[in-house]
């Protein structure tokens, strides 16, 4: 049978380790011996075809964690499609924004009810890439692309609407073989996938890096491992799922980390098995990386954004400074300009899509400005703040605090609104107002929460002032 695949560097690096060991477990899910490596050949393959039949040019993928997310990505790529991952915690408005700025001609997903209502998508009757539906839509309308797009990665958006970072395979396969490299990937490594596969993050460095490397790659439901949107989590779930699967690695979010330390991470044991737990996001607090390694467990805090296909450094074994965010990456370049503000080169994306369409990256001489402010210490990066107003949680989501104030203040009792929440795992605000007005105020927050997403939800509020109270938590996550 002809096969439809093509010039893939991370595709052909996969059919290389098939090629060597193809009996030995690929991926799997939540139960069942999953896919060997000669297997996942055969399923992207075959998902490929299907994909080409579509005739999609510009496919969407919608779904929970799974081997049905891993096939469809990789046939996507081997195809030279841009794929679009969509984070299954974005809100309806977000969804819908994205599909429609990328100009989305099908979306794969395990959510067709979803999908069709929000993304204004048809069920294309019979057609499926394993378990997930294949949805159409008229001929995608999107602006036009680099022809080097493989990936276009939405982010959470910090005032509501996500903007998509456009990803060359150059820049994927990079940041994956430094990980590969920095973190020791062995082949027969279990790597869990804990983060949602739609965040760059755990799609390039648990996916790309495993399977390039000979690894297996566990991808359960998120439910399974405790996660539940991009902010609830629950700790008993996410310690029994690593005590269930013992991986060698796995990537974590600052909350996630927190949640293993103490006296149940002494219990956990994790140091029998696991050789490296990548965290980011968000800065992880010194103390709770102390803890972990009290209780045995490797963790270690990297930094990284999506523009620059998610890891720039990353503290590693025999490489570790706590309190830093680790040292740059053996593909990337880094330099501080006189404002403080770090600017990097090296795997970078070409570009943005947003409302007005594709626009290149900033930058001079190849250095993307990146923010945040830091100091560099040879080839070490301190992370020392942000060169804007800027909340980042420790589930590793980024707000404008602007754009929740705004949105507090629609009401006309509200008089000032102060949102916060940076290193936190959730948001909270202090507003001004009538006393006499509480029950209207909280209702205003409430419906707020219903319209957010679920990251930019505000779980407690108070007013300020004489003859104020404090409300309590709301049912942020109704």
């Amino acid at each position: 049978m002809r096969r439809v695949t093509g010039g893939s560097p991370i595709w052909s690096s996969i059919q290389r380790v098939a090629g060597s060991h193809a009996a030995a477990v690929a991926v799997r899910g939540a139960s069942g011996p999953g896919l060997s490596y000669a297997g996942l050949i055969a399923e992207v393959e075959r998902a490929a075809r299907v994909l080409r039949a579509s005739g999609s040019r510009r496919p969407g993928l919608l779904a929970d964690n799974g081997i049905d997310w891993i096939v469809s990505d990789l046939a996507c790529l081997t195809l030279g499609l841009p794929c679009v991952p969509l984070p299954g915690f974005f809100s309806d408005a977000q969804l819908a924004h994205a599909a429609s700025s990328a100009g989305l001609d099908a979306v794969l997903t395990d959510d067709p009810d979803r999908a069709g209502r929000v993304l204004d998508l048809r069920r294309d009757a019979g057609t499926r890439v394993r378990g997930l539906s294949l949805l159409r839509g008229a001929p995608g309308t999107g602006p036009a692309l680099p022809a080097q797009v493989r990936k276009l990665s939405f982010t959470s958006g910090t005032t509501g609407s996500p903007r998509a970072v456009c990803l060359p395979e150059r820049s994927l396969r990079a940041v994956c073989g430094s990980l590969a490299q920095v973190t020791g990937a062995r082949p027969g490594d279990l790597h869990l996938c804990l983060l949602p596969l739609s965040i760059l993050l755990e799609n390039v460095g648990g996916v790309y890096r495993t399977l390039t490397t000979g690894g297996s790659v566990v991808a359960p439901p998120l439910a399974d491992v405790g996660l539940h949107g991009s902010s609830e989590l629950e700790p008993g779930v996410l310690r029994a799922a690593l005590r269930r699967v013992r991986p060698a690695s796995a990537i974590a979010m600052p909350e996630m980390l927190r949640a293993l330390t103490g006296d149940a991470a002494a219990a956990l044991g994790a140091g029998r098995w696991m050789r490296f737990l990548g965290v980011g996001g968000a800065r992880v607090p010194v103390p709770w990386l102390r803890d972990a390694r009290t209780a045995g467990i490797p963790a270690y805090e990297g930094y990284g954004l999506s523009e620059a296909g998610s890891v720039v450094a990353l503290n590693s074994p025999g490489h570790d400074a706590p309190g830093s965010a680790g040292e740059l990456l053996p593909h990337c370049e880094a330099r501080v300009d006189p404002t403080g503000q770090l600017h990097v080169r090296g795997a970078l994306a070409l570009g943005y899509l947003g409302v007005d369409g594709f626009s290149p990256l900033p930058g001079d001489e190849g250095f993307y400005p990146t923010g945040d402010l830091a100091r560099l210490e040879g080839s070490r990066v301190y992370i020392e703040g942000r060169c804007c107003r800027r909340i980042v949680t420790t589930f590793g989501r980024n707000v404008s605090p602007e754009w929740l104030e705004t949105e507090l203040l629609e009401h006309p009792e509200i008089r000032h609104a102060t949102v916060s929440g940076d290193g936190r795992a959730s948001l909270s605000a202090v507003l001004s107002g009538d006393p006499g007005a509480l029950c209207r105020i909280d209702a205003h927050v409430r419906e707020l929460n219903r319209r957010l997403p679920d990251y930019a939800r505000i779980t407690e509020w108070r007013l300020a002032g004489p003859g104020a109270s404090t409300t309590g938590e709301t049912d942020a996550l109704s």
